[in-house]
């Protein structure tokens, strides 16, 4: 027997929710909001584009710019699994940048784009040479999202 969430409508009946129809959901804890969003990805391979992902990310920065992140259970060293953490930085309508700060990160994140960070960022020249001249250091990747949002693209 599955179980679906049920809400009050406007006339105060109880309706279930179709679960199918849901972008967006969120909750607070600990006087902490937590807000999750429907992203789409593509999953690549050296061989190219293998399939399309489609899962709830939690939304870490919100803006023109937004990043999230999201939790992959995923085959770990002798068998075993492991859960990998994987960022996706989506900008307007574009596709998702995607990196994760694991082991291996770095070609996860050259086979996962087609693009470097520096080509998705292109539409903002100051962002860009910041990237190029590695101004931003430990936390490249949110550093470069709350910069785009404060002084790129469209205000």
């Amino acid at each position: 027997m599955q179980h679906y969430p049920n809400y009050i409508n406007d006339k105060g009946k109880k309706e279930k929710v179709d679960v199918t129809k849901i972008k967006e959901y969120g909750f607070e804890y600990n006087n902490i909001q937590f807000t999750y969003q429907l992203i789409k990805w593509d999953v690549n391979s050296a061989f190219g584009t293998i399939g399309e992902i489609e899962g709830f990310c939690k939304l870490i920065i919100d803006g023109k710019c937004k990043l999230y992140y999201n939790f992959e259970q995923v085959k770990g060293t002798f068998g075993g699994q492991k859960v990998a953490t994987n960022y996706l930085i989506v900008k307007g309508d574009s596709k998702p940048y995607i990196f994760n700060n694991s082991t291996g990160g770095k070609m996860i994140e050259k086979m996962q784009n087609k693009t470097t960070l520096e080509d998705y960022f292109s539409n903002c020249e100051n962002l860009v040479t910041k990237l190029k001249k590695k101004e931003f250091k430990k936390d490249k990747y949110i550093e470069s999202v709350k910069y785009y949002n404060e002084n790129c693209g469209d205000k």
